[in-house]
């Protein structure tokens, strides 16, 4: 995840001149994919939500003040901690993800 997002950088950092949508589309296109796949126990959860929290806050230009969850729920991006949901089984974009 973080190879992808580092040949990434230079389109999704605050310099680059792609808009906002088009940041946010190639975060949902090239990254997203990488974090759903496989299954996902509780702790590795914690890791991912770090690595979205930081990526969406390095396309937003966020200064440190706002909160990650405003800045989830302006992107209409789901937060990883909502997936936690013990022993139960979850589809998101077509992918099913079992929690353990």
């Amino acid at each position: 995840m973080r190879i992808r997002a580092a040949n990434l950088n230079w389109l999704l950092n605050k310099n680059s001149k792609l808009s906002l949508d088009n940041k946010v589309l190639l975060y949902n296109a090239v990254i997203k994919p990488i974090q759903l796949s496989g299954t996902i126990c509780a702790t590795n959860i914690d890791i991912i939500q770090r690595f979205q929290s930081k990526i969406l806050r390095a396309i937003t230009s966020s200064p440190w003040y706002i909160r990650n969850e405003n800045i989830h729920i302006d992107l209409s991006i789901m937060e990883k901690k909502m997936w936690r949901t013990a022993g139960r089984t979850m589809t998101l974009n077509s992918v099913t993800i079992r929690i353990h």
